[in-house]
């Protein structure tokens, strides 16, 4: 059995076309010193736009909010033990805003390494999630759901304005993921099999 929405989700609509334009006026500010003369700069930037306009959203759907955070480490016994780089959706919108990422520009990053490290940043949520929660558990559905959105957003949106070398780095980055979430359900499954068989 599969919800509505999940299923809605799979298929591709207007919803999930983004162009950016609502968060320009946030994220331009930010990148002032970006060379207007470089094309790829300036794709990279609309691309970053895209981003924020897309988790921004993200926070208002569904259940985005719980990903909207930090979390608390005071509070989540274990956590910093097992998640070493902790990320979430509205560090990443600050970063864009405040001037942070751009400041990776001046620092021997090109555009493209940026896009390629703010879209990795995106994936860490996830990742972050399914290796601190159970896989099956609501809190890692949550995050499995909100992947789905952003990779869907991501295709219609962003991919096609991407370098090769960006969508490789990114493609490869989530393909841990891809692989801790299967086997994970793998791992479920095998238990739930061999506990119905006793």
């Amino acid at each position: 059995w599969e919800c509505f929405v999940c299923k809605n989700e799979k298929t591709e609509t207007n919803e999930h076309v983004i162009d950016g334009k609502e968060s320009m006026d946030l994220v331009g500010p930010a990148f002032l010193e970006l060379d207007i003369t470089d094309e790829r700069a300036l794709v990279g930037l609309d691309v970053l736009c895209i981003i924020h306009q897309m988790l921004t959203n993200l926070i208002h759907y569904d259940f985005g909010n719980v990903f909207s955070k930090p979390v608390d480490e005071s509070s989540v016994s274990g956590y910093q033990d097992i998640v070493k780089c902790p990320m979430d959706i509205g560090t990443i919108c600050s970063k864009l805003t405040n001037g942070e990422f751009a400041k990776l520009l001046s620092e021997a990053y090109t555009m493209d390494d940026l896009v390629t490290k703010v879209l990795n940043d995106i994936e860490l949520i996830w990742r972050n999630c399914i290796m601190f929660n159970v896989i099956g558990s609501a809190v890692s559905r949550m995050a499995y759901v909100l992947r789905r959105r952003v990779k869907m957003i991501y295709k219609r949106s962003i991919l096609d304005r991407l370098c090769d070398k960006v969508i490789t780095n990114v493609k490869s980055y989530a393909k841990k993921f891809d692989e801790a979430w299967a086997s994970g359900l793998t791992m479920s499954f095998s238990t739930e099999m061999s506990d119905k068989s006793t």
